[in-house]
Parts: C-alpha cells; structure tokens; sequence
C-alpha cells in the first residue's frame, strides 16, 4: 500500500538559470526530509489523501507550498 513519488529541488540564480539544491529540505505535512547532493528526496505516502509539499534551503527564498493528492488504490 502508498505511492511513492520523487522531487527534484533546484536553485534558481539572477540569469534564470536552474542548478540542483543539493541538501534542501523537503517538508510534507511537516515532516521534513533532506534531499541528496542532486537536489531529489523520494517521499512515500502511506495513505490517500492532500499532502502539503514544501521546499527549502538556507539562503534561498522557500518554495511556494505545492498540494499532491494521493488517491486510494
């Protein structure tokens, strides 16, 4: 049972140009996990329902608060 699914963090620098965040934080429903050195965590989600998805990383602007819905097998 669950879904798993992978999420990509990137840094973004004047000229818009995109690099991984290595180390951020990814927070899903407040439980934080820290993604790799290319910027990927992989989050298992035990049951169906709205999950509030976060990113964030020292000296970077946070992510806006993306919703993921888990539905029901």
């Amino acid at each position: 049972p669950g879904a798993t699914t992978t999420f990509r963090v990137v840094s973004y620098d004047d000229a818009g140009n995109s690099t991984p965040s290595a180390h951020a934080w990814v927070s899903v429903n407040g439980a934080a996990t820290q993604a790799g050195s290319l910027g990927r965590v992989t989050v298992r989600f035990t049951r169906p329902g709205m999950y509030a998805v976060r990113a964030t990383h020292p000296g970077a602007i946070r992510s806006p608060t993306v919703w993921v819905h888990v539905g029901s097998s």
